[in-house]
């Protein structure tokens, strides 16, 4: 199906994009919806509030093609399955999910991961109402683009009371010049517990755009941990979807890295009573890279907690935006909303960007937003250099201490020290 605008046709990706064909599965009247409704919305412009600070000109000119199915020798993936998960990782090929390389053998027998296709046989009912309720909202390109589009995604379905920890969901890419979209659907039963890390490995000028949705029904705890890199002439452009039941927690802690240009779309609904979502990243940029935040959190019932922190390093000609928005219904009283966004700035070419955002409705809240553009503090420079310290090394502590606060939330023992190799390296 193509488009007909002249007006898309003036990119080179848009017009590769508008050239696809919607695969012809079980998911086929779902992608036809989220198709047309990219083709009505279109490819973003720098107009638009969301793709402000985005550099929509670079992304328009590269002429992607989308991923075609290849092979894959399960020795090449080996050197980046994390120690932790040698018996639980799941992969994902040129966005393509690959069971015959996944490494399943701990994975508690009752979870349930399959094709995504296969998926609509057994959970049909669940997954159309899903995408049904994730379509009425979806305003973004890049989600509305995967939903269409992806290969061949995965669902994985945690049963109640199960526990799922931990899981490597890796991604890797073997195209140059090539468009992956590999998709991640998720329904985690009542009082069930997951803990998940996303990482890739991609090739030099891959464009991914990921998709993450997931449903957390009463009492459930689930936790992501996504490292999103993207090197010099690659994208990395991702889309997180939630919504939660009462009581239920999600947790969302990004770090994002690499010499290319990053973008996270997250959103989440709290839904029921008491539900808590912390969404938390950090990226460290260096050279012309450039990361791009997206955030949105709807409040819908009462009693419920959000918390959004994200921190900024920037160094060389590297850009940065954050744009957040918390959003309190009348109906969610007693909601405990905060959002904050945290810069450094390492060379004076760097610029990073803020806007955080509160729209509260009911008169029952707490609720507080900020953000920080700053320097190293010369005088914390002196000091340590004053004790010894030399000054690289007195950047690098400054460095670390900033970022801290969420690096220290990547708790596996190879992300923690993958972390603090990242701090000296980027520091040095």
């Amino acid at each position: 199906m193509a488009a007909s605008s002249v007006a898309k046709k003036q990119s080179v990706f848009a017009s590769s994009l508008w050239q696809q064909t919607v695969p012809v599965d079980a998911l086929h009247p779902v992608r036809m919806m989220a198709w047309e409704l990219l083709e009505r919305r279109g490819l973003p412009a720098k107009e638009e509030e969301a793709f402000g600070y985005f550099p929509v000109r670079a992304l328009s000119e590269v002429p992607y093609l989308f991923a075609e199915e290849r092979g894959l020798n399960g020795s090449s993936i080996e050197p980046h399955i994390l120690p932790e998960c040698r018996t639980s990782c799941l992969v994902f090929v040129d966005g393509r999910l690959s069971l015959s390389l996944s490494r399943l053998d701990a994975i508690d027998k009752r979870i349930a991961i399959l094709p995504l296709h296969e998926a609509m046989r057994t959970y049909g009912h669940f997954l159309r109402t899903r995408f049904a309720k994730i379509l009425e909202a979806e305003t973004d390109p890049f989600a509305l683009l995967n939903l269409a589009l992806h290969p061949a995604g995965a669902f994985l379905y945690l049963p109640p009371k199960t526990v799922l920890r931990p899981l490597q969901v890796l991604f890797v890419s073997t195209q140059e010049k090539a468009a992956v979209l590999p998709r991640l659907q998720i329904f985690a039963g009542a009082h069930s517990t997951a803990e998940i890390i996303f990482s890739s490995a991609d090739a030099e000028s891959v464009l991914q755009a990921p998709a993450l949705d997931i449903a957390l029904d009463e009492g459930a705890n689930v936790g992501f941990k996504h490292i999103a890199e993207a090197k010099s002439q690659a994208w990395n452009l991702f889309s997180t979807r939630a919504t939660l039941k009462k009581a239920a927690q999600f947790s969302h802690l990004q770090w994002c890295r690499g010499s290319g240009i990053v973008r996270g779309d997250t959103r989440a609904w709290l839904q029921g009573e008491g539900a808590s979502v912390n969404l938390q990243g950090v990226w460290m940029l260096q050279e012309k890279s450039q990361a791009h935040a997206h955030v949105r959190v709807d409040h819908e019932a009462p009693h419920c907690q959000s918390m959004q922190l994200f921190k900024g390093v920037l160094a060389g000609l590297s850009q940065s935006s954050f744009e957040g928005k918390i959003y309190v219904r009348p109906e969610a009283q007693k909601t405990q909303a905060y959002q904050l966004n945290k810069n450094l700035l390492l060379s004076p070419h760097a610029i990073a960007h803020a806007k955080p955002n509160l729209e509260i409705f009911a008169d029952d809240v707490k609720a507080s937003h900020g953000a920080t553009v700053a320097h190293l503090d010369d005088e914390l420079l002196f000091y340590l250099k004053s004790r010894g310290i030399t000054a690289s090394q007195a950047k690098s502590l400054l460095v670390e201490g900033f970022c801290r606060e969420v690096l220290d939330g990547f708790s596996l023992p190879s992300l923690a020290t993958q972390a603090m190799h990242a701090v000296d390296n980027y520091s040095n």
